[in-house]
Order: C-alpha cells, then sequence, then structure tokens
C-alpha cells in the first residue's frame, strides 16, 4: 500500500504542471494512511522569510490560504534543513514554547514536517499532525520524507514551467506589438493594440 502511494504520486509529481492539482494529489493520497488531524504544505519566501500556506486543512476543513512570518515548528525545519518529529509534544517540553496554533487553534500532540528541498534551496515544508500522540512509526516518517523528494523535484519543474511560459508570453506580446507598429495606419488604432495587448500582463489600475 506504502509503495502503490509513493508510485501513483511520482507519476502526479512527473506530469504536474499546477501546483494546486499536485498538492491536492499528495493529501488524498496520504489521508487513508496518515489518518491525520492537520495538514499543509507551505512555500517558503525567502526574500520576506514568510511561509504560504498554499494547502492547509485542519479536521477535514479546508483552511483559505494565507501568509506568516516564520515561526513555529517550521521555522526549525526551514533553518535546519531536516525534517523535525515529535511524537508526544507533551513529553518535549524544548517544544512547546514554539506551538502555533492555526485552524481550530488546537495544539498538536503528534508533529511530524520535512523541509521541500531542492539542492541546498528550501521551497517549502510540508507537514502531517494529530492531537493524539504516538500516531506514527518509523516506516510512516519514511513513507513522508520519499513523498517529500519526489514533490520538491515536482514544484521545482512546476516553477521553471511558468517561468518559461510566462517569458514566451511577454515575448509574444512584444512580437504582436512590433507587428502592429508596422503595420497599423492610425495612431488610434495602434493605441488601442497597445492597450489591449499590455492589459493581461500587467492589469493596470489606469493606463
Amino acid at each position: 500500500e506504502r509503495l502503490t502511494i509513493v508510485n501513483h504520486i511520482a507519476k502526479t509529481a512527473s506530469a504536474a504542471l499546477n501546483p494546486d492539482d499536485l498538492m491536492e494529489t499528495v493529501y488524498q493520497e496520504i489521508v487513508p494512511t496518515f489518518q491525520l488531524d492537520g495538514f499543509f504544505i507551505a512555500l517558503y519566501d525567502q526574500e520576506a522569510n514568510e511561509l504560504e500556506f498554499r494547502f492547509h486543512v485542519d479536521e477535514g476543513a479546508r483552511i483559505p490560504p494565507e501568509r506568516r512570518p516564520l515561526g513555529g515548528f517550521s521555522s526549525l525545519v526551514v533553518a535546519q534543513k531536516k525534517p523535525l518529529i515529535i511524537r508526544d509534544l507533551e513529553r518535549e517540553p524544548e517544544y512547546q514554547p514554539m506551538v502555533m496554533s492555526i485552524g481550530t487553534g488546537k495544539h498538536p500532540a503528534s508533529w511530524l514536517g520535512a523541509p521541500l528541498l531542492v539542492g541546498e534551496q528550501v521551497l517549502g515544508v510540508i507537514n502531517v499532525q494529530s492531537y493524539r500522540p504516538h500516531v506514527w512509526d518509523e516506516e510512516d516518517e519514511l513513507l513522508l520524507f520519499t513523498i517529500v523528494d519526489q514533490i520538491a523535484v515536482a514544484l521545482e519543474n512546476v516553477r521553471l514551467f511558468e517561468e518559461a511560459r510566462d517569458r514566451a508570453e511577454r515575448l509574444a506580446v512584444v512580437n504582436r506589438i512590433t507587428n502592429a507598429t508596422s503595420a497599423v495606419l492610425d495612431l488610434d488604432d495602434l493605441m488601442e493594440t497597445v492597450y489591449r495587448e499590455l492589459v493581461p500582463t500587467f492589469q493596470p489600475d489606469a493606463f
């Protein structure tokens, strides 16, 4: 069953062009195995030192995406670039001051998080948590870490694809405007063409 999960996520990850679809697939695949109460995938913005909680579920309720300053257990995962395993928060007092509540506001008893790494770059954090202690064993932990490696590569590929697509779209805009300047003889028509071409990219309030 674990191998089936890994294979299915691997196939999805290799074909993913949309990060949100990929995150949804990962969540649906791991729920039956992990029996989790909470789950999130947060993307790390290094420049702002923030986490964008792009996909977040707490006790079955979908939490709208939000950005938060780096903090809590996730900050350790990002800073140390390695997984954090908390099996029973009550018995691990060194972590208790770092608890951050999101969603239902409850404090997790079990918390398992891992960095989404590409080389040395941290793309984000994936987390499963439960309000019961000692929910997962070492095989569960290994399964999550295997999944995380696949997601990280897939997210990086999506980012590169989106960058290439954006460059192509911008180049197409330049080419269309260049063609218009050489073919349109009416100044008002030219201005209208330029406006129509620039609006989708710039989304201006005024022009």
